[in-house]
């Protein structure tokens, strides 16, 4: 009778992946992982493990769940990651270990076309008369999985909207394409999937509501450094200019609205918008000025007067005969419930209750207001940790190897826990310049003596950058001046216009010797190996702002009692964030470089030099000239 090959078998010299992957070498924390991962999943227990970069945390995971014999499901924060683990790494794992299982990657409904909403737009001639619309249209004709990130050109979102297969123009069952939807086909495939791979929206969404996700067994969340912020702006409720606009497009899509009865509720919210704009702050909570109450209440009355004309009067508003009553009634209290969302939103904004905190952020395109938890750790306690078993992982988890920071923020009781180290020789492959300590971000000549050291660094890594910032402003200040030097290529990330994420790293990745300039999206979940990335600059620690209105009411709570909110909740954060700006550097066993920080109390302050102890164990340097010499062997 054959024997299974036990965990460190198939890790092994010759082993099971060994066999399947062509230079396959065993690594430590690999191994160290998987025996970890494998208990959890027989014990039924929460395990945190911080992979260090080049562990190979994928198949540490991925090994244990197809030998579980459990329904699993893996949830990333990036696409990137979905699609390798869809497309690669599950099926390279699955045949070393000789299984077959069923395997369903499954995205947000927007992702997938909607075949009615395509078949309705074909009478609409000035829309076909654009362009893409000929490509669009032979795409939509040969596809077979409906899939947006699957159209081979650049389409433009407001266009994709029109044909996407949102909830809020479903009809379901009511559609004479449901058998044959998309959406609903990848639905139906996960009721019978063995691993079931989502992102950390819809893993969230579901772990809330429900309803997205068939019953599992275990849940692998993998960048689980993402997952606090993105269960926040789950459970964050929010009223804007663009939520307004969005639902009137696709009410307008099926029903004649009456002017009457739209146009009040956009000069309310115009009113609105005015009303915390005129506070002069960016970032105000809503309880110091009362005042806006009044105008949220004038609000949701426009949008009840609506919701009830179309409960009454949406039959005779349809611009289309429906297919039958079904789809009429359908439609209608779709419609209904859009508006009646809108209108929940306000009441939330209205609400008064101590586990909330209402907060607004003005900008010249309008306001949005915001309804958030005071802390996620609470709900996610008792709606997924303590009735599902999760493994987290991510390069950034731990502080100093304790994780209770991690277990805090989320709801974590008790979990195994594991520290597997990087398989890099960060001593021998990276560098570490910090900026003299008396160089602090607030000082009045900051920029001219940061840039200074910027200029220097960048001359003799020969570009070859990312300049990371913690603000558009100083993104600006830093990429303006070294586009003036002419001495490198340079990009800068701006708030409003200019290139996109993808389109800047498609340019850092095509042009020698460039510097790409950026902000928080370019701090973590990106890839970058070889010698195009050779330095990577900080230009401050990344503390999170001071006034925002979250981060005050979740300060003053923790005053209150007694603890110290610098220590408790800023350090530790921006120690996470630090970890991942280093991250970006080293990807790969021949990778070298450079990191600088340009802010001075990571050197002076007695919490700085915790923070540089956090960090992968670089070799420090105290003067920017050694990097002549390590960027020429």
């Amino acid at each position: 009778m054959n024997r299974s090959p036990g965990i460190d078998e198939i890790f092994a010299v010759g082993g099971s992946l060994a066999r399947e992957l062509p230079g396959f070498e065993p690594r430590p924390g690999q191994l160290e992982m998987a025996r970890a991962v494998e208990a959890g999943f027989a014990n039924g227990s929460h395990v945190l493990v911080e992979a260090g970069t080049g562990v190979g945390k994928s198949f540490a995971y991925l090994v244990p769940a197809l030998r579980s014999g459990k329904r699993v499901v893996i949830s990333t924060s990036t696409i990137t990651l979905q699609q390798q683990l869809f497309g690669k790494d599950i099926p390279m794992v699955a045949r070393a270990l000789g299984v077959e299982p069923r395997v369903v990657l499954l995205k947000g409904r927007s992702n997938y076309l909607c075949r009615e909403k395509w078949e309705r737009a074909r009478g609409d001639l000035a829309l076909f008369e654009r362009p893409e619309m000929s490509k669009l249209g032979r795409w939509a004709n040969e596809t077979t999985t409906g899939d947006r990130s699957d159209v081979p050109f650049r389409l433009d979102s407001l266009l994709w909207e029109r044909f996407d297969a949102d909830g809020d123009d479903c009809i379901g069952e009511a559609c004479a394409h449901f058998d044959d939807c998309f959406y609903y086909r990848r639905r139906r495939d996960a009721e019978a999937a063995d691993i079931i791979v989502v992102n950390h929206a819809i893993f969230f969404i579901d772990a809330f509501v429900g309803g997205l996700l068939p019953a599992y067994d275990y849940a692998i969340l993998d960048e689980a450094h993402t997952c606090e912020d993105i269960a926040m702006n789950v459970l964050t409720a929010s009223l804007s200019r663009r939520s307004i606009e969005r639902t009137f497009r696709r009410l307008r899509r099926y029903f004649t609205l009456p002017a009457s009865l739209t146009k009040p509720i956009e000069e309310r919210y115009r009113e609105l918008s005015e009303c915390v704009a005129g506070t002069g702050n960016e970032l105000l909570r809503l309880d110091e000025r009362p005042e806006i109450a009044v105008e949220l209440e004038r609000l949701r009355d426009a949008l009840y007067h609506l919701e009830n004309w179309i409960a009454d009067n949406g039959a005779s508003a349809l611009t289309r005969p429906p297919r039958g009553d079904l789809e009429r009634e359908t439609r209608i209290a779709g419609a209904v419930k859009a508006l009646a969302a809108q209108a929940t939103v306000v009441d939330r904004l209205l609400a008064l209750d101590t586990e909330s905190i209402r907060w607004a952020q003005s900008s010249p395109q309008g306001s949005d207001l915001h309804c958030t938890p005071f802390d996620a750790a609470p709900i996610l306690r008792e709606l997924l940790f303590s009735r599902t078993p999760c493994l987290l992982t991510s390069a950034t988890l731990a502080l100093g190897g304790d994780f209770s920071y991690v277990r805090a923020r989320l709801g974590i009781d008790l979990a195994e826990e594991l520290v597997a180290d990087s398989p890099f020789d960060y001593r021998e492959q990276a560098r570490l310049f910090v900026a003299p300590a008396d160089l602090e971000p607030d000082d009045p000549d900051f920029v001219i003596r940061a840039y200074a050291l910027l200029e220097e660094a960048l001359s003799y890594s020969r570009g070859r950058a990312f300049v990371l910032c913690t603000s558009f402003r100083r993104a600006i200040e830093f990429g303006e001046r070294l586009s003036a030097s002419g001495l490198h290529p340079v990009e800068i990330q701006r708030p409003r216009g200019g290139i996109d994420r993808d389109g800047l790293l498609r340019w850092f990745v095509d042009t020698p010797g460039a510097v790409l300039v950026g902000t928080r999206t370019f701090w973590e979940g990106i890839d970058m190996p070889g010698e195009r990335l050779s330095c990577v600059v900080i230009d401050r620690i990344p503390f999170a702002q001071p006034d925002h209105p979250v981060l005050d009411a979740r300060v003053q709570a923790l005053r209150e009692r007694g603890d110290d909110p610098f220590a408790r909740l800023q350090i530790p954060a921006a120690t996470m964030l630090l970890k991942q700006g280093f991250g970006r550097l080293i990807r790969t066993r021949s990778d070298r470089g450079a990191v600088l920080v340009l802010d001075g109390r990571l050197q002076g302050k007695g919490y700085g030099k915790r923070m540089i102890a956090a960090l992968p164990p670089a070799t420090r340097i105290a003067h920017l000239d050694e990097l002549r010499e390590f960027f020429q062997t």
